[in-house]
């Protein structure tokens, strides 16, 4: 009966943060990911025929999604909400299981899981959920689970740090940041020395190669291999080069500062993280339990880096929950000199839950936001408005979105016109951003858009359509500005090709590339 009520608790646990996401409008990332799921079942070949700097888990995952779903595209993004929240449930499993195998009690397992899928479920970290990262998770989670294994009395322990191996290669697929884990079991084996460490290191060194090797053989069998590295790596590798994250794009963004997610979403999961991490420093409950210190200063290692703030939390919940327990024990042995037990976990609950409430501010604001915009009387978002207008006004075709509002193309179910889906590549200071240009301007001359929409915020500096004249001589000379509400005309514009534009394949983008 005390498990079903903690399954209970912690499934409603996830459902309540992750409630907003839930259903609020799509994003630009989670439209693009739905449509390159699609288009992978209708045949194209990823990195060649859409452009992305992710790897490949999150299109097999949106295509499985895809299959399941059917046409109907309400139903495939609500069941990719519910596969999400299943995945962090398994996520929050996982970082239970891992704590008990590191010797820590019931309670800081089951604190875990609920730590866990609260944190992983917040709107500042999800991020619309079913993303790389939060994707990434699940095998991040499950290589610990099975290196932690290892080093269980058993003669064939080999084998777990083989799996342990095998999953944190599987976890790079999900996002490139993800191979940090794997980096540091790594690191803990080589620290162990003696048989053991070395076994464990060979044997993860073995997993990681085998998984990573037959995902790369079955890229080159599609014939994208070279593609792949081009943009999952050549050109994340030169963006950090060209100081991508310290642009108004990268870690300067106001969402997503270290300060900020701390203040507004998790002040509690790092407090209390930091005094796990001191107490398994100092004292920890087995001496293979250390391997959580390793852990948390990759995750730390993903948020100074990388901005991978979802990737944090298993590690830091099961530290947070050991930092609960500590203190929890001594208030009941001394009451906090407090004078009674029950008054000096009293003043830790009530400490715990002041932070918590002082720390939630940005999901408070998704929640209110979730209920003026899917509440009582709420009106469809301005994108779905838009998708619905593409739907059933504009001539059939595809699409091409300047900017950054890949939800479109889900929205309206129509394909892009271009490999291009976002404007990460098309930015003015993008790596090889001419080039990206040229092949945008190639894309359109071979399939010409039926509509183009111009997205919010292209008044950007790295997306200014005044700068890139080659574009914007494009839409002016072969399409025409369709009517909006003044609403809608704030943020979007639409245009839909004119009626004497039959030559537009050649006398457009085919001449100004040939400028080039």
């Amino acid at each position: 009966m005390r498990r079903i009520a903690l399954t209970f608790g912690v499934v409603l646990v996830a459902i309540v943060a992750k409630l907003p996401e839930a259903v609020l409008p799509i994003g630009s990332d989670t439209g693009m990911f739905a449509t390159y799921g699609r288009l992978l079942l209708h045949g194209a070949r990823p990195y060649l025929d859409f452009w992305d700097v992710h790897p490949p888990l999150v299109y097999v995952y949106w295509a499985a999604v895809q299959v399941l779903a059917g046409a109907d595209r309400v139903r495939a993004i609500a069941l990719a909400h519910l596969l999400d929240g299943a995945v962090s449930l398994a996520v929050a499993g996982f970082a239970a299981a891992i704590a008990r195998r590191l010797g820590s009690s019931t309670g800081v397992a089951a604190l875990a899981a609920v730590l866990t899928v609260a944190f992983a479920n917040l709107s500042m970290f999800s991020q619309e959920g079913s993303s790389p990262t939060k994707l990434a998770l699940l095998p991040g989670v499950v290589a610990v689970w099975a290196y932690v294994g290892a080093y269980d009395a058993s003669p064939n322990a080999w084998r777990w740090a083989l799996l342990a191996g095998a999953a944190g290669g599987a976890a790079t697929l999900g996002k490139q940041p993800a191979v940090l884990v794997l980096v540091a079991l790594l690191g803990h084996a080589a620290w162990q020395r003696g048989h053991r460490g070395w076994t464990n290191l060979l044997a993860l060194l073995a997993g990681a190669a085998l998984a990573l090797g037959l995902s790369l053989a079955y890229l080159g069998w599609l014939g994208v291999l070279g593609a792949f590295v081009d943009q999952v790596f050549t050109y994340n590798l030169e963006r950090v080069l060209l100081g991508y994250w310290h642009s108004a794009q990268g870690m300067r963004a106001p969402a997503i500062r270290l300060d900020l997610v701390v203040r507004e979403a998790a002040a509690v999961l790092f407090v209390m993280a930091g005094v796990g991490a001191l107490a398994v420093a100092f004292k920890p409950d087995r001496h293979v339990q250390r391997v959580l210190l390793w852990w948390a200063a990759a995750s730390t290692v993903s948020i100074a880096g990388f901005r991978e703030f979802e990737q944090i939390v298993p590690c830091f919940a099961i530290l947070a929950a050991v930092g609960v327990e500590r203190f929890w024990r001594a208030a009941g042995r001394d009451g906090l000199e407090l004078g009674h037990p029950a008054v000096g976990r009293l003043a830790l609950v009530g400490f715990l839950g002041t932070v918590l409430a002082l720390s939630s501010g940005f999901q408070v604001t998704e929640m209110q936001r979730a209920w003026f915009e899917r509440g009582p009387g709420s009106a469809p978002a301005l994108s779905e408005l838009l998708a619905l207008r593409l739907r059933q006004e504009v001539p059939a075709g595809p699409l091409f979105v300047w900017g950054n509002a890949g939800q479109l193309y889900e929205l309206s179910g129509r394909d892009p016109a271009s490999r291009f889906l976002n404007g990460e590549a098309l930015r003015a200071t993008a790596p090889n951003s001419a080039a990206s240009r040229a092949q945008l301007l190639a894309d359109l001359s071979a399939n010409p858009p039926a509509a183009i929409v111009l997205a919010p915020h292209v008044d950007q500096p790295d997306l200014r359509l005044a700068d890139f004249p080659d574009l914007d001589a494009f839409i002016r000379g072969c399409y025409v500005a369709a009517g909006m509400t003044a609403d809608m005309a704030r943020d979007w514009s639409l245009y839909v090709r004119s009626a004497d534009s039959a030559n537009c394949r050649l006398a457009g983008p085919a001449k100004l590339l040939a400028r080039r």
